[in-house]
């Protein structure tokens, strides 16, 4: 992406481009706005060095929904909107893409396009074609449906009490609220705890645990050292909200790696996030 838009600039300052740079970003979910506002850095940056029209491009985070975020509180959500318009990105909601071409995207039920020199699309997840094949019960946008124990349900396979499934290729619903829990990344990791405590009890046929989700946890960085940490009812913002997340980051990677290992990754990715501040 960054090459590509060091491409798009020198094009740009060649006058090769008549019109000023459009970037669009499809989806205003995590992924979506936190990738928005990097690039909104990355831009800034790259507009000063080669000492471009400040105004000469305009970054749109599109979202089919109402608003971006419906995850999070209308608080919160206020709050990394305004931060995103700081960082060059403007929001477009209740406009969902019924094409993307290869310098346009179409908006449904709307005839004009929108010019597009980078699309990058960060509309949600989909289950691979392999699942297809599985004989699973699958939701809409291609996920195994998992019962309250992570196991696979309603399935023709004869063999469905012993088929585990977890993280993005698996959908749990909360019997709390009938919605499906958030595909995090420690989400998936408490997923992994329970599923290998219920593979040794399916194998020593004890009873087993039921998954117990918790996801109201969250940090969502936009630009910069800047954050919205959320925890239950503590909400932390700014630079303070920033370094929890390097904190958070560190203890995920001292989770799955080695002590030398986590901090060699933990650094590596510090150095290349903070190019673009």
């Amino acid at each position: 992406v960054y090459k590509k838009i060091q491409e798009i600039y020198e094009n740009y300052q060649k006058q090769e481009m008549k019109e000023d740079v459009k970037i669009n970003i499809i989806g205003g979910g995590f992924t979506g706005v936190e990738l928005a506002a990097e690039l909104g850095c990355c831009v800034r940056n790259t507009i000063k060095n080669q000492k471009l029209d400040k105004k000469c491009t305009m970054i749109n985070l599109i979202e089919a929904a109402p608003v971006i975020l419906p995850v999070v509180n209308e608080k919160a959500r206020k709050k990394i909107e305004s931060r995103l318009k700081t960082e060059m990105v403007e929001i477009q909601t209740n406009s969902p893409v019924s094409e993307v071409g290869p310098n346009y995207i179409k908006i449904k039920d709307r005839e004009d396009l929108i010019k597009s020199d980078l699309t990058i699309w960060a509309g949600g997840i989909r289950g691979l074609k392999l699942l297809e094949n599985l004989g699973l019960k699958l939701t809409k946008k291609g996920s195994i449906e998992v019962n309250e124990f992570l196991q696979t349900k309603n399935s023709d396979n004869s063999i469905n009490d012993k088929i585990f499934a977890i993280g993005d290729s698996s959908t749990f619903i909360d019997p709390i609220n009938q919605k499906s829990v958030p595909a995090m990344a420690y989400t998936a990791y408490d997923q992994s705890l329970i599923t290998a405590k219920n593979i040794v009890n399916h194998l020593k046929s004890r009873k087993l645990s039921p998954y117990k989700p918790f996801y109201d946890a969250w940090i969502a960085p936009v630009g910069g050292k800047w954050a919205y940490f959320h925890f239950k009812g503590l909400n932390i913002t700014g630079f303070i909200g920033y370094l929890l997340r390097q904190v958070v980051d560190l203890r995920h990677f001292l989770r799955i790696l080695s002590l030398n290992k986590a901090l060699a990754l933990f650094f590596k990715d510090l150095v290349m996030f903070t190019k673009n501040d």
